[in-house]
């Protein structure tokens, strides 16, 4: 006849043997559905942006499969024109545009707010699109008016009264946080009436004072250079008598001067 004491011994062991042998089931349900994680076959792994100036480190973009974004912080002071990126992809999988490829329209989506979209495509399955975003972390730009009246615009004249004689203007654009690479400026007229639109772009020059800070000019010549006959395009393109609202752009950065300017041409 068994004891007390051999009795709880046996339960003991008993109960131990079904503790471990409710550990071993679970271990093996366990490892029968363990799957194996494995790389979605669309995706950009990485991406650099390489033509940094020199000493400087590369800017990774933080990509988000979620969102299919690709974030970039682009520092405003590097004032890059174009970027040009560095991708990789999943195994077999290609990318357009490709790795390497310039962004040379970098500054009219900065202007328009249009994406700039890599798609990825696999081997086999759906592509991938994804959304580039640039941070430039620039500080807006706060500029001093040309004119002080709404009502009456500051005028400027092109003097045709006298053939063969140059005549003219220049606007002179200041304030804050104006640029100072004249690839990353640029000023844009815009007829009140019409709504033309006139690009300055080849009339832009940019000032860079210690004191004064940066400014941009815009030079509006009757003749081309070196000539007294030839009219110059953009002054020969400009209606006789305008006023224009004046929007003006600097790298990530554009604003549009409250009052307007108004721009005419003498002929008697």
């Amino acid at each position: 006849m068994k004891t007390a004491k051999q009795t709880k011994m046996n339960m003991t062991t008993f109960l131990f043997k079904r503790g471990m042998a409710f550990i071993f089931m679970i271990a093996a349900i366990t490892a029968c559905t363990k799957t194996e994680t494995v790389d979605a076959p669309n995706r950009i792994t990485e991406f650099k942006i390489s033509n940094i100036p020199e000493g400087k480190d590369p800017v990774y973009g933080a990509i988000n499969d979620n969102s299919n974004t690709i974030t970039a912080y682009l520092p405003f002071y590097y004032q890059l024109p174009v970027i040009i990126p560095e991708i990789t992809v999943s195994a077999g999988a290609k990318v357009t545009p490709e790795s390497g490829s310039v962004v040379d329209n970098l500054l009219e989506a900065f202007k328009t707010g249009k994406e700039l979209t890599y798609t990825v495509k696999p081997t086999n399955g759906p592509e991938r699109i994804y959304t580039l975003k640039l941070e430039t972390q620039q500080s807006n730009l706060l500029l001093n008016e040309l004119s002080s009246d709404a009502v009456n615009p500051v005028v400027y004249t092109f003097d045709y009264t006298k053939p063969g004689t140059n005549s003219a203007i220049n606007l002179t654009i200041s304030g804050k946080n104006i640029l100072s690479s004249p690839d990353v400026n640029s000023v844009v007229l815009i007829d009140q009436s019409t709504k033309k639109e006139y690009d300055m772009k080849a009339a832009l020059s940019v000032t860079n004072s210690p004191t004064a800070g940066v400014s941009l000019g815009v030079y509006i010549s009757r003749y081309v250079y070196n000539s007294t006959t030839e009219e110059a395009a953009l002054a020969k393109s400009l209606p006789d008598d305008a006023v224009y609202t004046v929007k003006v752009f600097s790298y990530s950065r554009q604003t549009t001067l409250k009052n307007p300017v108004r721009i005419t041409k003498k002929r008697a």
